[in-house]
C-alpha cells in the first residue's frame, strides 16, 4: 500500500467522487462527439470504455460505500439503519440508471453487428440522455454524502475504525484504473 495514499475512508471516497464525476463528464462528451463522426470502431471503443466504467470503476466505488462505510456508520449509530435510507435510495436510483445504460450499450453492440451503422444513432441519443441523468444524480450523490454523511462519519467513527475501513477500501483497489 502506498504510504502517500489516504487511508481515511472519507478522503478516499471524496477523491473518487471527484475523479468519477470528471470521467463520467468526459465519457458523456465522447458520446456527444461521436454522433458527428460515426465509425463502427469508434462506437465499439466508446461502448467498451463505458461498460468498463460502469461495471468496474463505478461499481467498485459504490461497493466501498455499501459494504464498508454504510455498515460501519450503522454500527456507530447503534444499528439505526433508517438513518442511511436517503443515501441508499440515491444508490438504488443510480444503480437502476446504470442498468438501463448497460442495456442500451448491449443493444448498441448488437445493432452494430446486425444492422447498418445509421441505426445506431437513436441508441447514441438515448445513451447521451441516460448518461446526462446519471451525471446529475452522481453530482447530487456526491454533494449529499460530502455535505452530510461524511462529516457525520468522521464525527461518529473513532480514528481506529476510520483507519480500518479505509485500509479495507485500499485493499479493494482504486475505483478508477487504467485499462
Amino acid at each position: 500500500m502506498d504510504a502517500k495514499l489516504p487511508v481515511n475512508p472519507v478522503e478516499i471516497l471524496t477523491d473518487e467522487h471527484r475523479i468519477l464525476l470528471k470521467k463520467l463528464g468526459n465519457l458523456r462528451q465522447s458520446v456527444r462527439d461521436i454522433q458527428g463522426a460515426i465509425s463502427a470502431e469508434a462506437i465499439q471503443k466508446l461502448v467498451a470504455d463505458l461498460l468498463f466504467f460502469f461495471n468496474s470503476e463505478m461499481a467498485n466505488h459504490v461497493e466501498k460505500e455499501e459494504k464498508l462505510l454504510f455498515p460501519a456508520f450503522e454500527k456507530a449509530v447503534s444499528g439505526d439503519k433508517g438513518v442511511l435510507d436517503p443515501y441508499k435510495s440515491v444508490h438504488y436510483d443510480l444503480g437502476a440508471d446504470m442498468d438501463k445504460t448497460i442495456n442500451t450499450l448491449r443493444s448498441l453492440t448488437q445493432e452494430l453487428k446486425d444492422k447498418p451503422l445509421s441505426e445506431a444513432i437513436p441508441h447514441l441519443k438515448e445513451l447521451d440522455e441516460t448518461i446526462s441523468l446519471i451525471l446529475k444524480r452522481w453530482a447530487y450523490h456526491t454533494k449529499m454524502e460530502e455535505k452530510h454523511l461524511f462529516p457525520e462519519t468522521e464525527r461518529l467513527l473513532s480514528k481506529e475504525i476510520l483507519h480500518n475501513v479505509g485500509k479495507q477500501m485500499r485493499q479493494m483497489g482504486p475505483a478508477v484504473k487504467s485499462h
